[in-house]
């Protein structure tokens, strides 16, 4: 029986330390500088676990010009650029190099981007 105990725990421990699943997830913190790496057709969800709202300012590196990004809210509210999404709404964006843009983030809120282009754009975003 402690065999058969162990055994699981082990597997579940190797679950969760390895890339078993490729959506990568993100918090935002007050005063903080992320570098948010995005690979091409990889979702990365990030998470505002604080009490209050969260305002952000993103630049973008990229090799490539016309950089397509999706950007769906899937939690409370936020917005991209003074675009307010709700719950279930997304939007498409279209990035350059260089590219500034701002994002705000409820309490609780949670958004998914996706690189859709065919390479790693990084976005190196600092809290407000």
């Amino acid at each position: 029986m402690m065999r058969k105990i162990g055994l699981t725990l082990l597997c579940a421990g190797s679950l969760l330390t390895t890339n078993a699943f490729s959506i990568q997830y993100s918090t935002f913190k007050p005063g903080l500088a992320m570098e948010y790496e995005l690979p091409a057709n990889d979702p990365l969800v990030i998470s505002n676990i604080l009490f209050w709202q969260i305002k952000a300012v993103c630049v973008i590196t990229s090799e490539n010009l016309g950089n397509p990004l999706s950007v769906k809210m899937l939690r409370k509210t936020g917005s991209v650029n003074d675009t307010l999404l709700a719950t279930g709404e997304s939007m498409g964006l279209t990035v350059q190099p260089g590219d500034i843009f701002n994002v705000t983030a409820e309490s609780g809120a949670k958004v998914q981007l996706v690189n859709l282009g065919d390479k790693t754009i990084k976005a190196t975003c600092s809290t407000v």
